[in-house]
């Protein structure tokens, strides 16, 4: 009897979804390497320890006057928890929660479309593969999973007006402010779903008429109503009025503001750090995507007759927002997979569901899940018990911070930009010349990334900004040109070096 009923919980259809779910979560658990996590880390347990956010930046010594806004507050803490639980279990709680929210994403946006499951899943699961070079242990994880429940929301009200799961935006947006920045993006697409739905219904005699001349029959094209529009415009009027519900009120859109308004510090940073530069189809990290592309192309040119024209202005904005830099890709992602789903099950019918269950293809499955899972396990495994491998493999100065702990050194630092959130975490007794938070900080005519930039391509006034910031000492890489610079000028002297990092001092300063 209990055969009998493990085999009807066993069945070829559970194992697909459970395999392929499984894959999701072990292909979304990566190694907690990221540039900015040492910061969130940090900024997680100062607001633990005082109760409080930080009024201005706690963390540098160029910029301690700056109104630094935590805008990922919410998520922080989260991090400083999941760390908290241990050396080992720490790392692979955060890659796990992580993994789960942003495999959660992919599946919600596949829901947003009604279909059957496989077809659902299948794509959740291509557009993670495409994703897996922006993925980790990072707070743009959540911006994911909200702007996809936008999506489900939004999609499934088109389908049903009566459905009640458009009241719950406002609390979404509410919530997500708190967690992070990208809430402004879910306000954006909220905003293009309503206009394009407006001109729909604006425009549906003119549509209609055009499209009998062009098709020689007749279409009756549903449109939301004009109580559903209205309803909609005052839904997402409170819901951009939720997002004040924050420790920061209407301050909060100033660090948006800042980020996506072309000033000095958000033009740099576009040309400048690799996750914020343009997508080029060239780059081998976009192979995944040409091929997505490509295959997704190809699928469209037989599906045009099914094509919604809502799906596709809403795609299109995205895909531009999403090749406008590598950070946006997932979010392409998600408002391109509902669209593959429709696509998908007009081209294939049952034919694919039917295929995804055969008992070769169920074995394929389970063999993937067992490398991919033992691969990912172990990789997390080894990042927990030795931090020094951990921290080489993620490029980081773990045998100089060791020597800086051992030998305490006097006056201020001057470390590089990209392990500035390593040295927020790991050394904290000193505050740190520059970390990922401050790239797009300016005031009053100061931008510590811009001064950043004049040492590290040894521009014209390299050598002021040194003294501008009285830095008695330098955690630099050794192959940087302004470390070279630094040695000849005869002003500074190495007391370490490794294969990858000096430190030198400035002389006499540490009399």
């Amino acid at each position: 009897m209990s055969t009998a009923w493990l085999r009807k919980i066993i069945t070829p259809k559970t194992v697909f979804f459970g395999s392929v779910i499984l894959i999701m979560i072990f292909l979304g658990m990566r190694v907690p390497l990221d540039p900015d996590l040492g910061w969130h880390l940090r900024s997680g347990q100062y607001i633990w320890e005082h109760k409080a956010l930080a009024s201005t930046d706690p963390f540098s010594h160029t910029f301690p006057e700056y109104p630094w806004i935590a805008h990922e507050w919410l998520s922080d803490l989260t991090l400083y928890g999941l760390n908290s639980l241990g050396t080992t279990a720490g790392p692979i709680a955060m890659s796990v929660v992580f993994s789960l929210i942003a495999g959660a994403a992919f599946f919600v946006a596949g829901r947003s479309y009604p279909a059957r499951r496989e077809y659902q899943i299948l794509a959740a699961l291509l557009a993670l593969l495409v994703s897996l070079p922006i993925l980790g242990v990072r707070p743009q994880m959540i911006s994911m999973l909200g702007l996809a429940l936008v999506f489900f929301i939004v999609y499934r009200f088109r389908v049903n007006e009566r459905s009640r799961a458009i009241y719950f935006l406002p609390l979404l947006f509410a919530v997500w402010v708190n967690f992070h920045g990208g809430f402004s993006l879910g306000l954006f697409a909220l905003a293009v779903f309503w206009l394009v739905e407006l001109l729909r219904a604006v425009f549906k005699k003119t549509y209609a008429k055009i499209y009998q001349r062009w098709r020689k029959k007749t279409i009756e094209l549903k449109v939301l109503s004009r109580r559903s529009l209205l309803m909609l415009a005052i839904i997402g009027f409170v819901s951009g009025a939720a997002t004040l519900i924050n420790p920061y009120g209407p301050r909060i859109y100033y660090e948006v503001y800042n980020t996506f308004v072309n000033t000095t510090g958000s033009a740099l940073v576009r040309q400048t750090i690799g996750e914020w530069t343009p997508v080029s189809l060239s780059q081998q990290l976009s192979m995944q995507f040409n091929i997505y592309l490509i295959l997704f192309g190809l699928l469209l040119l037989f599906a045009w007759k099914k094509i919604n024209f809502t799906h596709l202005c809403i795609t299109a904005v995205f895909f531009y927002l999403g090749l406008s830099s590598w950070r946006n890709l997932p979010l392409l992602m998600i408002s391109i997979t509902p669209f593959w789903v429709m696509i998908a099950q007009y081209l294939t019918g049952d034919t694919l569901a039917r295929i995804v269950r055969r008992k070769f293809f169920l074995l394929v499955l389970i063999f993937a899940v067992i490398i991919i899972g033992r691969q990912q396990i172990t990789g997390l495994l080894e990042f927990g018990i030795d931090p020094a491998k951990a921290a080489n493999k993620g490029g980081y100065p773990y045998a100089a911070v060791q020597y800086l702990k051992a030998h305490p050194l006097k006056g201020e630092m001057l470390n590089e930009y990209n392990y500035g959130g390593y040295l927020v975490w790991n050394y904290p007794e000193r505050k740190v010349f520059i970390d990922g938070r401050m790239a797009i900080w300016e005031r009053n005519g100061k931008n510590v990334y811009l001064d950043w930039m004049k040492l590290g391509h040894l521009e014209a006034g390299w050598e002021e900004v040194l003294d501008k910031y009285h830095v008695s000492y330098a955690l630099v890489r050794k192959n940087l040109a302004v470390t070279k610079m630094m040695k000849d000028s005869g002003n500074w002297e190495a007391v370490f070096e490794d294969a990858v990092y000096s430190i030198l001092v400035r002389r006499g300063s540490q009399e």
